[in-house]
Parts: structure tokens; sequence; C-alpha cells
């Protein structure tokens, strides 16, 4: 959680590129506001797990290309060559080093794209680590230049009894309450007014299946709940 809460083998290895994150930076980096940054946040989101998919079908394409040209390999040096007399042309590569050729291909192809994937990862890193760096120092900034304000409000119900409540906010106003109260940036803009659910006879989750909370686990109990947001 960090410093959020949660609220041919070869040419196909080659072009499994990952989705490059410079676009979500160039947001962050054009506008100042905290909303944008949080939409810059969210467009990386979107562009790592686009580069995941991508590199792990990549991966399924690749044995399952591997397999079948190996398979079929080892199957044609079973068979056994027919007839004895001197070869007119020359002969071509014995089945063995083809199968060597094409295992040497293949774990090739393999390494390339493992070293593909790793740079990708690292380079996402990085621009989600500029990415809730610069949100927490805006955060800060918009903090020193004035704390936001509440309205409590005084509800009648019948004659003797009375409810309090505070005033609903939006805005900047839940990101920036979010630090005062627990010197961490939300991992969303809209998390306090986020009503949303993916089973409609659910009420809405505490937790998003984001910043190493799994989709299972966005719904812990209260002593769950505490123990990750103290966790970090």
């Amino acid at each position: 959680m960090s410093e959020t809460t949660q609220g041919g083998m070869v040419k196909h290895a080659e072009a499994s590129e990952g989705v490059s994150p410079d676009a979500a930076l160039a947001r962050l980096r054009a506008l100042e506001t905290l909303e944008s940054g949080y939409e810059a946040w969210l467009e990386l989101q979107v562009e790592h797990a686009a580069s995941r998919l991508r590199f792990r079908e990549e991966r399924e394409r690749l044995e399952q290309q591997g397999a079948f040209l190996l398979g079929a390999v080892r199957a044609a040096g079973l068979t056994p060559s027919s007839g004895a007399e001197p070869a007119l042309v020359t002969p071509p590569a014995a089945p063995g080093d083809f199968l060597r050729d094409a295992e040497d291909k293949l774990t090739q192809a393999r390494d390339a794209l493992a070293r593909r994937e790793t740079e990708s990862e690292a380079k996402h890193a990085e621009a989600f680590a500029e990415i809730r760096a610069t949100l927490k120092d805006r955060v800060q900034r918009y903090l020193s230049a004035g704390r936001p304000s509440l309205t409590l409000l005084l509800r009648r119900v019948g004659t003797e009894r009375a409810i309090l409540h505070l005033e609903r906010v939006s805005g900047d106003t839940p990101v920036l309450l979010c630090f005062l109260f627990a010197a961490r940036i939300p991992s969303r803009y809209g998390f306090l007014l986020d009503d949303a659910t993916e089973d409609v006879s659910l009420p809405p989750a505490p937790l998003y299946a984001d910043e190493g909370v799994a989709a299972d686990e966005v719904r812990p109990d209260a002593v769950g709940l505490e123990s990750r947001v103290r966790g970090a």
C-alpha cells in the first residue's frame, strides 16, 4: 500500500512491447490539479494492465508455437530415411541438428521476451512512484495554503431529538481530509462518493482491487480493514 490507501517465434516475441507510461506522465505534468493527477494515475493503471496482458498472451503464443515445432521435429526424427542410394544433392541437416537449432531459437525468444517484460515493469514502477510522489506533494502544498473546512449540521427529529452530521464534501476535499487523517493519499480521486458495486446484492466495497488488494479482498471485516490500513 506504500503511501496510499485503498479506497516466427523470435519475430512474435520482439513484437510484444510493454505499453509505455509516457502518456500518463505527460498528463500528470501538464496540469497541476489533483484531479488531473489522479486521471494520469488511472490511465497508467490501465496501460500497465494492458502491458501485462500482452506479455502473457505472447508467452502463451510462444509456448504453443515452440511446442508444435519441437513436437514436429521430434516426430520427423523418428522416421528413418528410405533407400540407401547415394544422394544426388546435398542432404538437409540432420533432424538432431534441426531440433537443437529450434530449441536454441525458442530459448532466445523466451529470454528476449523476459528481458523486455522486466524493462517494462521497471518503467511502470518508476512512473507509479513519480505519480504518487507528485500527488502527495500537491496535497501537502494545498494543505499548506489552507485547510479544508467542514460544516456541522443539526437536523431535528421530532420535538425532543436531533441528529448531528457533517455536510457532504466533494472535489479535492475528500483527498485532503484523507491525508490529514491518515497521512496517506487515497488511490482514487472519487473514493468517498463511489457507490459502485460489482454485485447489486452487495453494498459498495470499502477497498479497491488495486495497490496490493486482490479482487477477493475488497470486503474485509472490521479487524481486517484496520489491519490493512495500519499495516503500511
